[in-house]
């Protein structure tokens, strides 16, 4: 009787971990495929329409690929770690596991980076507005080409100190909590200076443009140190404990930390009208002739645009829609 006791138990534990497997894989696959897709809409959006390319928006372009890129590979990364723990098999080969998880570690690195030059760039924008709008592309190619680097840098050392890895470890969150306190101590600059312009009453279109973006970038940099900070309060905490965390704690952390790679095109949408207008059209744009979601329209563009609909064809313009994790970060 005790061992039919113990085969149910095991029986029942057994499918339990199963289900629980099968609904974090399910999980962070769909945030990793929405991450991936809204980000590679954001992108498209922006390339295929020119009039949304102002200067503010090349950073925020770049921080889009970095969260694409992490969206694409939080897929194979956490489904391959979770399917090996809760279901006892991989869906990785060691080798292109190791691979997988350098790449995802780089951009983890790279999408920070990016956070921090997107708030030192509004800094020199609200201080600095007149260099600031002269600035070059070649400029920003050049700052985005070292904010790589340094991720690739950072990555490598990360790797090559692997029988130091829990030091790394602390070592790279302090590096994302002096990474976070830029962020944050950028903003208090900016909030300071629109202080005192808001003090002066503004009527330029372009000024107020300006303010309205800086609000926008304000908002996404916020959100994603929200989405950060339990992930490194965990850390830290993890390495001074004795005892392993409940696994459903860490991941539930570890999808908060991946949701920060969403907020973004969320943001947009809300903030950005003409963003919002010109991903509506790109995504009109691969619905099928005969469907009925249309574009919201005005009175006055109706018969242009029915004029417009008589002779257009359906063309799709690029879119797509207790064991612990010690070395994640």
């Amino acid at each position: 009787m005790t061992q039919t006791n113990r085969s149910l138990n095991e029986t029942s534990s057994n499918f339990v971990d199963k289900e629980r497997g099968i609904f974090w894989c399910t999980s962070f696959g769909l945030v990793g495929l929405l991450i991936f897709s809204s980000n590679f809409a954001t992108i498209t959006t922006f390339v295929v329409n020119k009039q949304l390319r102002r200067h503010g928006i090349y950073c925020l372009l770049n921080l889009a690929v970095a969260d694409m890129l992490l969206g694409a590979l939080t897929i194979p990364y956490y489904i391959n770690d979770i399917a090996g723990i809760f279901l006892q098999w991989n869906l990785l080969e060691p080798q292109v596991y190791v691979v997988v998880r350098g790449f995802y570690i780089t951009v983890l690195f790279g999408s920070l980076f990016c956070l921090v030059v997107v708030s030192l760039n509004r800094v020199f924008a609200t201080y600095l507005p007149f260099r600031y709008r002269t600035m070059k592309l070649r400029s920003h190619l050049s700052i985005f080409a070292i904010t790589w680097a340094l991720a690739i840098a950072a990555s490598v050392v990360f790797f090559l100190m692997k029988q130091l890895q829990d030091q790394v470890v602390l070592v790279f969150q302090g590096l994302f909590v002096m990474a976070l306190i830029i962020i944050i101590m950028s903003y208090v600059i900016i909030l300071m200076k629109v202080k005192i312009k808001n003090q002066v009453p503004t009527t330029s279109l372009s000024q107020l443009r300006e303010r309205h973006l800086a609000i926008t970038v304000f908002l996404v940099s916020l959100l994603s140190m929200t989405t950060w900070i339990p992930s490194i309060v965990f850390h830290a905490i993890y390495k001074t404990q004795t005892s392993g965390f409940n696994i459903d704690l860490q991941l539930s952390i570890y999808l908060i930390h991946s949701s920060n790679s969403l907020v973004n095109p969320v943001i947009y949408v809300f903030r950005m009208k003409d963003f919002r207008k010109a991903l509506w059209k790109l995504f009109t744009s691969c619905m099928p002739a005969d469907s009925s979601i249309t574009p919201p329209t005005s009175p006055g563009n109706v018969e242009s645009n029915n004029n417009q609909g008589a002779g257009q064809t359906n063309k799709c313009v690029l879119s797509f829609n207790n064991v612990v994790f010690d070395t994640k970060l």
